[in-house]
């Protein structure tokens, strides 16, 4: 039986759940970040719905626990902490998941901190919360709603041979290599020499995330308003390919991969830790669909070759392009290979593959090797993690054009 005494703690605590939610739900539509639809169902959605259920249910009774284990897991409050500490534990180490390791310790300290002051004051540190989230809600009522700027369509490009877009994600340019990583790569020179390509060695993104470069490099227009759907979009509605045939492949299309791309909307329009990593994780181990480091990145990569080898027997009147995204050498939890150097061997050794796939098929064809945007380890000055990789061949670029306007003006010549 609840204690009459605690009655306004308990009203309190539900209030602040309630304050959450609505906070949540009002973020969702102020600031329009995803389609409403794919946020509200799939797998991480009803995950965290379904264990909030169970937690109220559990813990209804015992307000300290219930107002800490969902401060701490279901809130971006600590979420928001963990960005704040990461610069500082990631230079401990090179091994993406031994940086994840420190990082949680260090949060687990703050948590027992707040434990302490929820043990010792927790009338004053709900009620703190409380305000917080309500100058938070009455900042979202007063605020206008955010309006995506329309991408305009410009890019009108026409092939006449076949050509294959290789995307590396997050492959910095040798110059960062060198310099920062401290790495004389020479894989880069001999491939070029021995595949006769061209190399752009200064080329910036316009973009230092995927989900708005992709977009930006596909579209061929620049905006500070892409969503996630507008990469979906500029693969599977194949916006600058229109008057050819098209094959897409990327972590961002609906169809190769709708669970990764459902619990990304999801995760970037409800952040937590349990949204962020413990659901993500767990959907992984048990069916190999997680979302971003925790998504199978080889089945992924398995996948991406048996595409390369199958289109790059299309022959037609109708040229093709084709757009393959490799995820190395960006880091992720289940990666073999921690380090970013070793990671990069790995890109290049994808990059070997595929180039000679399409030699045999298609030795005719245009090809376009590129990153997305540079590394963006805390190694590299935020100037040069926008410095990427971008060498062609078969096909002419304006390479002046892309020097200044970044990799978005790739294929404004519509030469080839």
């Amino acid at each position: 039986m609840l204690i009459r005494s605690n009655i306004k703690e308990y009203f309190n605590v539900f209030f602040f759940v309630f304050l959450v939610i609505v906070k949540k739900i009002l973020g969702i539509y102020k600031y329009g970040t995803e389609d409403i639809h794919l946020i509200v169902f799939n797998n991480v959605t009803y995950l965290y719905v379904t264990s909030l259920l169970v937690l109220l249910f559990f813990l209804r009774n015992k307000l300290r626990w219930l107002f800490s284990v969902f401060l701490i897991f279901y809130t971006g409050f600590f979420i928001d902490l963990k960005y704040a500490i990461q610069p500082y534990t990631f230079p401990l180490g090179s091994n993406i998941l031994y940086k994840q390791v420190i990082t949680i310790a260090c949060l687990f300290v703050v948590v027992l901190l707040f434990f302490f002051l929820i043990k010792k004051y927790f009338k004053y540190v709900l009620t703190l919360f409380i305000l917080k989230y309500l100058v938070a809600i009455v900042f979202l009522i007063v605020l206008k709603k955010q309006e995506y700027q329309k991408v305009d369509y410009n890019t009108n490009y026409k092939a006449e041979k076949n050509c294959y877009i290789l995307l590396f994600d997050e492959y910095p340019s040798q110059y960062v290599i060198n310099t920062f990583l401290h790495h004389q790569d020479l894989f880069l020179d001999d491939f070029i020499v021995k595949e006769k390509f061209n190399h752009l060695k200064t080329v910036r993104s316009n973009y230092i995330n995927t989900e708005m470069s992709i977009p930006s490099i596909l579209y061929g227009t620049k905006s500070s308003h892409f969503k996630v759907r507008d990469a979906i979009n500029s693969l599977s509605e194949n916006r600058f390919t229109r008057e050819n045939h098209f094959v897409g492949y990327s972590l961002f299309d609906a169809v190769n991969s709708k669970d990764a791309i459902n619990n990304s909307n999801f995760i970037h329009s409800n952040n937590s830790l349990l949204t962020r990593y413990f659901f993500p994780l767990l959907i992984r181990l048990i069916d190999g669909k997680g979302h971003g480091v925790f998504y199978n990145i080889d089945q992924y990569h398995q996948k991406a070759f048996e595409l390369l080898e199958k289109s790059s027997h299309y022959r037609s009147n109708r040229k093709q392009v084709v757009f393959i995204h490799f995820f190395t050498p960006h880091d992720q939890v289940f990666s073999k290979r921690k380090n970013i150097l070793d990671r990069i061997e790995e890109a290049n050794q994808f990059m070997t593959r595929a180039v000679n796939i399409i030699n045999k098929n298609d030795p005719n064809a245009s090809i376009v090797i590129m990153s997305d945007h540079g590394y963006r380890g805390v190694e590299v000055p935020s100037f040069y993690q926008y410095n990427g990789l971008l060498m062609y061949r078969n096909i002419d670029l304006d390479t002046l054009t892309i020097k200044k306007n970044g990799i978005v003006s790739l294929f404004d010549t519509n030469k080839i």
